[in-house]
């Protein structure tokens, strides 16, 4: 476990020096620092970990970078909930991580806009039809 405290450590100050804005490195330390959380037994720390590497997806260059992460945070999130003993939670975050798993294979036979509008589908399901102007 000492292993695992001492990168939590090293990965806290990695983000508090990361810029806010930095939105592509932040996603990548935070589900990093979750997946040492878990390994460190602190479920509910790597919970909000995995909560905030969400927050930050949809900034990088790379479609295909954001859907792995996309499927790390909700495995993460899974492992996190099970543990807590929260199987509504648990089920739900295995539907996301199958989700992303899922889109990401679709994703790598698509062309680059393809990629970016199924992501941006994915980010905000809620503004699908208002992108096809239905209301």
């Amino acid at each position: 476990m000492q292993r695992s405290q001492d990168v939590i450590v090293k990965e806290t100050k990695e983000i508090e020096s990361t810029e806010s804005s930095n939105h592509a490195e932040l996603a990548q330390l935070y589900v990093s620092r979750g997946e040492n959380y878990l390994l460190d037994t602190q479920y509910q720390n790597a919970i909000e970990d995995f909560q905030k590497a969400n927050s930050h997806l949809g900034y990088s260059s790379s479609v295909d970078t954001d859907m792995m992460i996309a499927f790390r945070v909700a495995f993460g999130e899974a492992v996190g909930y099970d543990n807590l003993g929260i199987p509504e939670k648990t089920q739900q975050a295995m539907s996301a991580a199958l989700t992303a798993s899922s889109i990401n294979h679709v994703m790598k036979k698509s062309s680059p806009l393809q990629r970016n509008f199924i992501f941006e589908i994915c980010l905000n399901p809620l503004s699908t039809p208002q992108m096809f102007g239905m209301q």
